[in-house]
């Protein structure tokens, strides 16, 4: 489920679109995904262990959890948001052919902003002990992925390159305000925060 929730893109992407389209959609997905998977999967993985050792007290994981997103959206937010402003430029500067990806970079960099956010239920419930909520997760994000590629597919099959990839990123960015909405009501849920916190 985690390989079709991540993979979704490159799958489906491959039935609809030219390579041109995915070309470009790839290429600004990963400048994004590396900053990402830079900043905030290191965050992730100690996660874990700090949410394990404080199951039992949940006051104190309820502000280590919120404390834990804070720090990840303080290191990912910002350098996402210098991408998005300073990124028609650099796609400039490495040629003129990757200009047609330059708005979907900036949708992209809100996806992962959202995505730095979202990926830090999955230590949650491991700590918490909840496997089935976090298989379920992974099943529901697959399906959403899915979903979201195959529609922008559907309706954008003869398009311009440069609203494919547009659409393709705005599918993605859809998909990943549904998470944050459905982690944001899980992490309020499962850590007893109250919503104003």
């Amino acid at each position: 489920a985690v390989f079709i929730g991540n993979r979704a893109d490159d799958i489906l992407t491959g039935l609809f679109f030219g390579p041109v389209a995915i070309g470009l959609y790839r290429f600004a997905y990963r400048l994004v995904d590396t900053i990402v998977d830079g900043l905030s999967r290191s965050l992730q993985s100690v996660a874990l262990p700090e949410l394990s050792r404080l199951q039992d007290r949940r006051a104190e994981f309820a502000d280590r959890m919120v404390s834990i997103i804070t720090v990840s959206g303080l290191l990912v937010v910002p350098v996402l948001a210098v991408l998005a402003v300073t990124g028609p430029s650099l796609l400039a500067v490495i040629g003129d052919n990757w200009t047609a990806a330059s708005k979907a970079l900036a949708v992209l960099c809100a996806v992962g902003s959202l995505r730095a956010l979202n990926m830090l239920s999955a230590p949650m419930l491991q700590a918490l002990g909840r496997p089935h909520l976090l298989a379920g997760y992974a099943w529901v994000s697959a399906v959403l992925s899915t979903a979201g590629f195959l529609a922008a597919g559907i309706l954008l099959r003869g398009s311009p390159v440069a609203d494919q990839v547009m659409w393709m990123a705005l599918s993605r960015l859809a998909v990943y305000v549904i998470f944050l909405v459905v982690n944001g009501a899980l992490i309020v849920r499962m850590c007893s925060i109250p919503a104003w916190h």
